[in-house]
């Protein structure tokens, strides 16, 4: 039997740490995240600024996937403008049974707002995520504007001797500083009237891609009117730092290939 060599060995060792490599572009090249979104969008403008959320569920194919974030650009082809967005919340639907007439259950179930963060996908079942994107130079000029907004309601109040915040309500609403603040927040507003492009960007880790999804939408004239009426809600949410009612909207979505 014959020695074996230098070479022969150092060749066995170059194909051992050539193995991870191989396995590595496999796993890039082979995975495949798939999406199955519900047909509808949800269109905001509240303390976030202008938001898009698209339920969906996500299935990855052939390797199980680590998704550190999404990202989304979205463009009002109508008025030649584009916005790129990032992760600010996840809205997860949480289910609870409770005694009903007659002593039978019912299943009840509310909408629950947490942070946005990381998630793992598995090739056994897909994910249900509802992510909602936002753009925070847009919600930061918000929180500005609010934060004035609160200045001149404390100058109304103490110029009415008004002890609290709440004392002065009917002082400040018909006020010209306060409705000037107020039309700024309104201004911020990123929708108007036209037809929308949405591209979904889905980056994994271990293995690094990016699968790209596009969608188009359309916002009538109604729809701005009423997202931009969410402006008194913005005000009410931060001078309270209470919740406020916001109104949405769910416009159709179609998939573009």
């Amino acid at each position: 039997m014959s020695e074996i060599t230098i070479s022969e060995i150092a060749l066995v060792f170059s194909a051992i740490a050539i193995i991870p490599l191989l396995i590595s572009g496999a796993r890039r090249f082979f995975l495949k995240i798939e999406v199955f979104d519900k047909g509808f969008a949800i269109i905001g403008f509240s303390a976030l600024g202008s938001t898009v959320s698209i339920p969906m569920s996500f299935k990855a194919w052939n390797f199980d996937a680590f998704v550190p974030k999404l990202n989304l650009k979205i463009t009002n082809t109508t008025a030649s403008v584009s916005r790129d967005c990032e992760m600010m919340l996840f809205r997860t639907e949480k289910f609870s049974v409770r005694p009903g007439a007659g002593g039978v259950a019912q299943t009840a179930s509310e909408s629950a707002i947490e942070a946005a963060q990381p998630f793992f996908l598995e090739q056994s079942a897909p994910r249900f995520v509802d992510v909602v994107f936002g753009n925070s130079f847009e919600r930061n000029k918000i929180v500005s504007q609010v934060e004035r907004v609160k200045k001149v309601i404390a100058e109304i109040a103490a110029a009415h001797a008004q002890s609290s915040q709440a004392g002065a309500t009917a002082n400040y609403i018909g006020d010209p500083k306060f409705i000037a603040l107020k039309e700024n927040i309104r201004k911020e507003i990123f929708w108007s009237e036209g037809v929308y492009e949405i591209v979904l960007s889905v980056i994994t880790s271990r293995p690094s891609r990016k699968f790209f999804f596009k969608y188009k939408f359309s916002l009538s004239a109604e729809d701005v009117r009423l997202l931009e009426d969410n402006d008194s809600s913005i005000v009410l949410e931060g001078v309270t730092g209470n919740g406020a009612a916001y109104e949405n909207r769910y416009p159709r979505i179609q998939a573009i290939k």
